[in-house]
């Protein structure tokens, strides 16, 4: 039998029951209409479509075995049945259940993995309604808990179909709980006050008077005096010493000043301001000023981006519980990053074990 490429457009409900037989093929149909729906069994010769129709559907078996109570049913009756029967009634509920269980063991059996989760979330739809109702009747914790975990799956996985829904919900909540740690004391961000009071007072000392870049911002002196001493002992204690220890040594000395020799001639070569700041020309000092902002703006904007960065990977490593040896953060922020590690275990499980299903189905 054949029932393909049909266009159906009705504002009344209708009627539409597939029989057994040898061969079905029900597709590429567009039914625009509210259906009284049934299909006895869906055998695996069959072609069908999914969805069969955007519109409501009552499972035509519930109006066969209730035939009596339903019988003289008009549109508006139909309308309030599928309104206020469909979860409440345990008959109806399971009538549908059976209705769409009947497709998606049809499209899981072809591996027709979309249509499959297209159904299976239509199934958990109704599971969700039917726990509401049962939630409304009897408050109890186990509806609730049940009712809750199915709003939970169908708003961060559309119930355990959609892998990529949990990695855009697990990255949302990633930058909300790195914006929070942008407030939390970090040692990560700690500022060493010392080490900035010391080089501004270097580098008004630059400014004002001859010293050079190097002498006053003192880089690597100590270096170069500490190798010129312990080149000076060894060459002393040459022959009290292995010779080979003696070669390796001088040589790495000799390799560290050479390094060092390299990067204060970089220095020297940066090393714009002779004499001091204002005796130079005009226009030095407007070139100088507008160079020197643009690096200040620039280690400011490095500084900033090191704190955005910092606040990201300890968000990161939270949610995915990599762990830390030490949180380090302070105050209110610990507390943040062990939610953040439980919300990242329930959804790193999540994710596993709805990315292995679809895998596998």
């Amino acid at each position: 039998m054949y029932f393909t490429r049909n266009q159906i457009h009705s504002n009344f409900w209708n009627y539409l029951f597939l029989t057994n037989s040898e061969f079905l093929s029900f597709i590429n149909n567009t039914i625009n209409t509210d259906l009284l729906f049934g299909i006895d069994k869906i055998q695996a010769e069959y072609e069908m479509q999914w969805p069969i129709t955007n519109h409501k559907i009552i499972p035509a078996h519930y109006i066969f075995a209730n035939s009596e109570s339903l019988s003289g049913l008009n549109n508006k009756k139909f309308d309030s049945l599928y309104t206020n029967t469909r979860v409440t009634d345990e008959s109806y509920y399971k009538n549908e259940l059976t209705l769409l269980s009947k497709f998606h063991s049809y499209f899981t059996d072809f591996h027709d993995r979309q249509s499959a989760n297209d159904v299976y979330i239509k199934i958990k739809h109704l599971e969700t309604e039917r726990l509401e109702h049962l939630y409304e009747d009897d408050k109890s914790f186990k509806n609730y808990f049940e009712m809750i975990v199915n709003r939970f799956l169908e708003r961060f996985s559309d119930y355990g179909t959609s892998p990529s829904k949990i990695v855009i919900s697990s990255f949302k909540i990633i930058l909300i709980f790195a914006f929070l740690f942008l407030f939390s004391t970090n040692s990560w961000n700690k500022i060493n006050l010392n080490r900035y009071n010391k080089g501004i007072t270097q580098s008004i000392n630059y400014f004002t008077t001859d010293a050079t870049i190097i002498k006053a911002y003192e880089i690597d002196e100590n270096r170069i005096l500490q190798n010129t001493n312990t080149k000076a002992a060894l060459v002393t204690n040459r022959n009290h010493v292995p010779k080979v220890f003696s070669f390796f040594s001088l040589l790495f000395i000799n390799t560290q000043t050479k390094l060092i020799e390299i990067k204060l001639s970089f220095w020297n070569y940066l090393n714009v301001v002779k004499n001091s700041w204002h005796e130079l020309s005009s226009f030095k000092r407007v070139v100088y000023s507008f160079l020197i902002g643009v690096l200040m703006l620039g280690y400011l904007l490095i500084k900033v981006l090191s704190i955005l960065f910092n606040a990201l990977t300890l968000s990161i490593n939270s949610f995915t519980t990599l762990g830390f040896g030490e949180i380090p953060i302070k105050g209110i922020g610990r507390y943040l990053a062990i939610v953040e590690g439980f919300i990242g275990w329930i959804f790193l499980t999540l994710f596993s074990v709805t990315l292995i299903s679809q895998i596998l189905s």
